[in-house]
């Protein structure tokens, strides 16, 4: 009993981070394995795929050309583990891009000159780059589970200080994603363990938000509000750090924007978030550095504010 409970452990918590980001259960490798017999159940089917989807496109040959499903579905079937087919697309890609551009590779290898940092889910259905009609060099990213900012978080604050003072990106976007499976999460009233340390930062905004969101009655479109309130109080926190002031009270620059991604149509959408509003409401709270004024130098404008400074003496 203590050997199949052991083995349950590292799919469990596979299986569970797959829910949170709106994983098929299929491919989040939820696997049962008998003690010491070396047999494997595995729990739940990827539907198949119509025929006349399979017929739909045609490759080399007549044969029909291979999607994502399909490579996904290769690679769980692949009983050996193989991962060769990985390497091989990489080499295709690779011939392809020289192809369009010989020297690509040449010139990434020297420098990196992307405009935008882009702050997004983890989620394996939203593709940053691909999404924006951008190629490899033109975008700085950082995911996490449910493209949260917190000014707590290392890894955000690292490529934060990166982006901002070192490639001194022109702009940051947040952008959430509808069937946010962290924001799903997050507005259920369950304990999903480790994961709710994270996920209380969603909860805190549906605080921030309660009576608006408790107007909405289905659920569905309570979930998608949610998502877009995210990523507002994530540009917010933004507003708020020290290492983006700075720079804009030098430079006027990064602009921040609040974006949502539909999953189900492939668009983007600006959200329509009164940044001006919302920083005058609480300048008194999170402003660190005077901002630029009309007629004021570089050097006023970077000064940072005195201790004990109120806004009257803004």
């Amino acid at each position: 009993m203590a050997q199949t409970r052991a083995a349950l452990r590292p799919s469990t918590f596979v299986a569970v981070l797959g829910l949170f980001l709106g994983l098929p259960a299929c491919l989040t490798g939820f696997v049962l394995t008998a003690g010491g017999s070396g047999a494997t159940t595995a729990l739940g089917k990827c539907p198949a795929r119509s025929s006349s989807k399979a017929q739909a496109a045609k490759g080399k040959g007549g044969e029909p050309e291979k999607g994502a499903y399909d490579r996904m579905k290769a690679m769980l079937d692949n009983d050996d583990g193989s991962m060769d087919y990985i390497f091989q697309n990489n080499r295709d890609w690779v011939e392809g891009t020289i192809s369009e551009d010989p020297d690509t590779f040449k010139r990434l290898a020297t420098s990196q000159q992307p405009k935008y940092l882009y702050i997004g889910c983890s989620d394996s259905r939203v593709p940053a780059q691909n999404m924006m009609g951008l190629t490899t060099g033109e975008l700085f990213v950082v995911r996490n589970v449910a493209n949260l900012c917190v000014n707590t978080d290392h890894s955000l604050l690292a490529a934060l200080t990166y982006a901002v003072n070192v490639l001194e990106v022109t702009d940051i976007i947040v952008c959430g994603h509808y069937g946010c499976g962290g924001v799903r999460a997050a507005m259920e009233n369950v304990d999903h363990g480790l994961l709710e340390h994270w996920l209380l930062n969603i909860r805190n905004v549906q605080r921030l938000h309660l009576d608006e969101l408790k107007t909405i009655p289905d659920v569905d479109e309570r979930h998608k509000r949610l998502v877009e309130l995210n990523v507002q109080e994530s540009c917010i926190n933004l507003f708020a750090n020290p290492i983006v002031q700075k720079k804009q009270a030098t430079s006027s620059q990064p602009k921040i924007h609040g974006w949502v991604y539909d999953v189900a149509t492939g668009l983007l959408k600006k959200l329509d978030i009164d940044f001006k509003s919302e920083i005058r409401k609480y300048q008194d709270v999170y402003r660190l550095y005077e901002f630029p004024r009309r007629n004021s130098t570089s050097n006023e404008a970077m000064a940072p504010r005195r201790k004990g400074a109120s806004a009257a003496d803004a």
